[in-house]
């Protein structure tokens, strides 16, 4: 899948004379919303930059597949199905393979498996995937074998034996810049129409209409702009209101708790 990595320039499978059709954003960086919002934890923020990424041409960046990704799971499922499925981030994958950092303890010695679980180990710590029904990531199958060995502490094969892999038929994409517009869908018509069998082939080319897919980034584009929208409307009346001094020569009124009006006989300015 070829995304644009967030205030990057990471390109996977792009043809480089393509790059110069694609429009540049100009302009400060303002954040626009936060989601979700304080006081739930993992809130994160989405950009002017990020909406830009919603222009057609462009390619998804990771704020925009994660945000959306986590309004699905959030907004659009029953809690009790919510429960069932665990999203990954769209940078776990990235995580996964990158080269070791700086200064990082030297774990040359480490099968190639454990030196890649240990780059995002914590990414799960709060979440036993064995329990869940569904994963949503690409992963490959060696980190499986050796997060079911920490979790459990037993040895588990997760090859292609034992868990077999598909290419359904989906709709697919006619240009080179929407496959991660066509990647949110797939996961929303996953979570609106759940498949009823697994048993192989899969043939899901009829899972949503094509002409839904023009829309669907001035759909997203528009949500986001409604959650900044209500956002500052919460913000507005989380605000304390000043009061109101009062005028030269005019007795202040304390409140009094259990009053439902102003003492009786006393002025009360405009």
């Amino acid at each position: 899948m070829a995304t644009r990595q967030h205030a990057g320039g990471y390109f996977e499978d792009e043809d480089e004379d393509m790059t110069d059709l694609q429009p540049t954003f100009c302009g400060p960086i303002v954040k626009l919303m936060v989601y979700p919002p304080p006081p739930a934890k993992g809130g994160m923020a989405v950009t002017n930059e990020d909406l830009h990424c919603l222009n057609d041409g462009e390619f998804l960046n990771d704020v925009i597949l994660d945000f959306y990704l986590k309004y699905l799971v959030l907004e659009k499922l029953k809690q009790d199905d919510a429960q069932r499925i665990h999203v990954f981030s769209s940078f776990f994958y990235k995580r996964l393979n990158q080269r070791e950092r700086r200064h990082a303890p030297d774990t040359s010695s480490l099968p190639i498996q454990k030196r890649k679980h240990n780059r995002v180990k914590t990414w799960t710590r709060h979440v036993d995937l064995f329990q869940k029904d569904f994963i949503f990531v690409p992963i490959n199958e060696s980190y499986l074998e050796v997060e079911w060995e920490v979790r459990k502490g037993t040895q588990r094969s997760f090859g292609k034996d034992v868990m077999k892999g598909s290419s359904p038929r989906v709709p697919q994409q006619d240009n080179f810049s929407d496959c991660g517009v066509y990647v949110l869908q797939y996961v929303e018509s996953f979570f609106e129409s759940p498949i009823p069998s697994f048993h192989l082939p899969l043939n899901l080319s009829g899972w949503f209409p094509q002409p839904r897919m023009k829309t669907k980034r001035e759909e997203i584009r528009e949500l986001i702009l409604r959650i900044k929208e209500q956002q500052e409307v919460d913000k507005r009346e989380a605000e304390p209101v000043p009061a109101t001094p009062s005028s030269p020569g005019e007795p202040e009124i304390e409140e009094t708790s259990g009053s439902t009006g102003p003492p009786p006989n006393l002025p009360i300015g405009p």
